[in-house]
């Protein structure tokens, strides 16, 4: 028996068979188990939304599980189809949040500021006629966010930090207020909409915005964009013809370095969302 029991342990640990217990001073050399530190890991809690009893975050019987994401600093808060209370407030201060989710459609969110994760994202899922609000200032921590609609996201606060903001989904996402992010903007798919001349962020060294093959930058409203580099259709730049577009309304006056490829066969397409022919200008260098 404690033959047996040795055997498999010497198996266990070399991968070898030994049919006996190797003598004492036979020059057999015992191994040691190692053992590796695997990295770490975060499991992300989900706080789904109910509104049954108000329409502040701190009350525990607003959430139909998860609770409040009160001291969650990676909470994953999920607005679903159905619930009470679509205008709510955040008055939680120094929430930080990994994503906000919106299942559902004519929630519009209020209060306290947040820091959204690196890596984070306030999506509005959903069909394309679907459509949210969330109001709250938001800080970028980390170097990437990213902001997609299936229908239409309003982001009504002000955005900073330093992380390059992805659009994605084929809806719309807008910017209204005045952000001081420092980084890229990268509109992949669908449209961004801004409608305050800093909603791009600040122009630091070349950070710029990159409209891809497809994607729609829609500006909105008089306003005067100064100083951004705005790259049309360089994603997929493949010899091939490329087409960015950029949508306007009346009285738009674009300062910008665009940069068009020149090879590409890039068509610049104006899509006038007014039937008055609109003013734009622009400064190209």
């Amino acid at each position: 028996m404690r033959t047996s029991i040795w055997n498999r342990l010497t198996t266990l640990i070399s991968g070898k068979t030994t049919s006996h217990k190797p003598r004492a001073g036979a020059g057999t050399r015992a191994k040691r188990l190692r053992m590796e530190k695997l990295e770490a890991r975060v499991c992300l809690a989900t706080h789904v939304w109910s509104g049954a009893a108000s329409d502040v975050w701190s009350d525990p019987a607003n959430w139909s599980s998860g609770g409040s994401p009160n001291g969650d600093n990676s909470a994953v808060i999920v607005f679903p189809a159905v619930s009470a209370n679509l205008s709510n407030r955040n008055n939680l201060r120094t929430l930080r949040v990994s994503q906000i989710q919106f299942d559902g459609t004519g929630y519009t969110v209020t209060g306290n500021p947040i820091t959204l994760n690196a890596g984070g994202s306030i999506l509005s899922n959903g069909d394309k006629f679907t459509t949210n609000t969330f109001n709250p200032r938001v800080s970028l921590a980390g170097t990437a966010a990213t902001f997609g609609a299936q229908g239409r996201l309003n982001l009504g606060g002000s955005i900073g930090g330093g992380a390059a903001i992805t659009k994605t989904g084929p809806g719309s996402v807008s910017l209204a207020s005045a952000n001081n992010f420092t980084n890229n903007v990268f509109v992949n798919q669908g449209t961004l909409n801004i409608s305050n001349a800093k909603s791009l962020g600040g122009t630091v060294g070349t950070t710029g915005t990159f409209v891809k093959d497809g994607a729609t930058l829609e500006i909105q409203g008089d306003i005067s964009v100064v100083g951004e580099r705005l790259h049309l259709g360089t994603f997929d730049f493949n010899g091939a013809g490329i087409t960015a577009s950029l949508a306007y309304t009346p009285s738009i006056t674009l300062k910008a370095v665009v940069d068009i490829p020149k090879d590409g066969g890039c068509t610049l397409v104006f899509n006038i969302i007014d039937f008055k022919l609109p003013t734009i200008n622009f400064a190209i260098g």
